[in-house]
């Protein structure tokens, strides 16, 4: 790891006059990417070694933990899902089957339902009757 104090070194000039141990900054054009540790020392970040990283977790990963629902920022209102990719769920239905198609169907049937239903209406045309349905003579 390179190390330099930020006021020992000397900018700009060239490497010849520097004494023994210190670093040019002004060597190349490119970006200095560095960070300076406790010590106003410049240590390099592709040199960069896991002693010289501070305030890291003692154990790593941190040991596992859990948040609620309510402690959770910024999460979406709305969650966006494809139905191909949901699992288990039913098949839809291609038609609607007529009353005489239905099976295990229970015998006796309140009168108004009773009369809907020998209408030959579909079970699908039945539960899309208006509530008022007394011009069918339903009443």
């Amino acid at each position: 790891m390179t190390n330099f104090n930020i006021y020992s070194s000397k900018f700009g000039q060239s490497t010849d006059d520097l004494p023994e141990g210190e670093v040019n900054l002004y060597l190349t054009n490119e970006r200095v990417q560095a960070v300076i540790d406790s010590n106003t020392n410049l240590v390099k970040l592709t040199d960069l070694s896991w002693n010289n990283i501070t305030n890291k977790p003692s154990a790593f990963p941190p040991s596992t933990h859990s948040h609620s629902w309510t402690e959770i920022t910024n999460k979406p209102t709305i969650f966006a899902s494809d139905w191909a990719n949901v699992a288990d769920k039913p098949a839809t239905a291609t038609r609607w089957p007529t009353w005489s198609e239905v099976t295990s169907k229970p015998t006796t049937l309140r009168s108004r339902l009773q009369r809907i239903l020998m209408l030959g209406l579909t079970l699908r045309q039945v539960f899309q009757l208006p509530l008022h349905a007394g011009r069918l003579g339903l009443k």
